[in-house]
């Protein structure tokens, strides 16, 4: 049986900006309604220190919007400090399509994807990083399971993360950059 559709504002939302080689990108975030600004940039820093060393020198994570339950209009968030990513690599050519999911589903069936730009692995294997392959997406995916109020599903409930991560083209941005 099919979930019924739910409205995209649903719950409190929280996006970091970034861009990487110059194309821009946004990491939407779901919150609880105890959630803040302040432990909005919190998390996003953090999930950013899991992932530093395997991040583009040239992904450059410039601010946090936020949009309440019910609206569509983002505001920006006062108190976040841009930042690079620190991997000793530049992300160009080809790879700048190239983009890691990280994926989980909820209690009440709902799935839920984040999308990543700007990380430095890549292989010509299955497309799938299992459990153990590179220990920063391990430690993302436990840090994203571990913030009780942040990473949600349209639902508003903590979803259940799979311990592998996704990887591959993007077939919107291979578009962009044709």
């Amino acid at each position: 049986m099919a979930l019924s559709p739910l409205p995209p504002d649903n719950t409190l939302r929280y996006w970091l900006n970034y861009s990487v080689a110059g194309i821009d990108h946004a990491l939407q975030s779901r919150v609880d309604p105890a959630g803040s600004d302040a432990g909005a940039i919190a998390t996003f820093n953090g999930l950013l220190d899991e992932l530093d060393p395997i991040l583009a020198t040239n992904a450059v994570f410039s601010g946090v919007d936020k949009a309440v339950a019910g609206s569509n209009v983002r505001n920006p968030v006062a108190g976040w400090t841009a930042r690079s990513g620190a991997g000793g690599f530049s992300s160009s050519g080809d790879a700048r399509a190239f983009q890691t999911s990280f994926v989980g589903r909820s209690v009440d069936g709902r799935k839920v994807k984040w999308q990543f730009w700007g990380l430095g692995p890549t292989s010509d294997g299955d497309f799938r990083w299992e459990a153990g392959d590179i220990a920063y997406l391990d430690d993302a995916i436990a840090y994203m399971a571990s913030q009780s109020r942040y990473f949600l599903t349209i639902s508003g409930l903590k979803p259940v993360m799979h311990l592998y991560t996704n990887y591959g083209y993007n077939d919107h941005t291979v578009r962009q950059l044709r």
